[in-house]
């Protein structure tokens, strides 16, 4: 905007010799139109600056939202569930059961192993869902159907690297500190390779 003024200025001083009326009426023109032009310039800047300002106030919000969220779940215990539950303690839940029974099943008995399949039980905090993995986790149909069966517990926030290290250490009884990423995937693929 600056540089504007200062062209418009030297542009003028430059004009010099014509006659007063028609440098006057020129100028009045040219002044007029400069100011019409500047209003649209700092229009169209104030409405950047608007533009700017609110998607800050959004983002500001959503950084302290994540920031509330980040918190809490560093406050939150971790409470780690084991495979261990009581059958008779689980009420209204064979149905559930028997549908990803036949999901995990349907899954192996065409003759062909799917290379990784994923069942996941979705819902709010406090219905079930880990007790309902644990009643089919311990269901004698997937300990006669499968030669290997692991419970490992997950967070929202899991480590890759963790949870190969729990696999490993479910499989071979034994905790595997200080192994590459690499030696952890081959051991895991070496202890489940060829099994259902």
């Amino acid at each position: 905007l600056l540089d504007v003024k200062a062209a418009r200025a030297k542009r003028q001083r430059l004009m010099g010799g014509r006659s007063k009326v028609i440098e006057q009426v020129q100028l009045f023109f040219s002044a007029s139109i400069s100011i019409f032009w500047d209003v649209l310039e700092i229009r169209a800047i104030r409405n950047e600056l608007d533009s700017i300002a609110t998607d800050h106030a959004q983002f500001g919000n959503t950084l302290s939202m994540l920031s509330v969220t980040m918190s809490q779940k560093s406050l939150a215990p971790s409470l780690e569930i084991g495979s261990l539950v009581i059958k008779e303690e689980v009420i209204g839940r064979d149905q559930d059961r028997d549908n990803i029974m036949r999901m995990v099943f349907d899954s192996t008995s065409n003759g062909v192993q799917e290379p990784f399949e994923v069942i996941f039980i979705v819902g709010i905090g406090g219905i079930g869902k880990s007790t309902l993995a644990q009643y089919v986790y311990n269901d004698e149909r997937v300990r006669r159907g499968f030669d290997v069966c692991l419970w490992v517990w997950a967070t929202q926030d899991f480590e890759f690297r963790e949870m190969l290290e729990k696999i490993l250490e479910s499989l071979t009884g034994g905790r595997p500190d200080g192994y590459g990423m690499d030696l952890l995937q081959s051991r895991v693929q070496k202890q489940i390779s060829g099994k259902k």
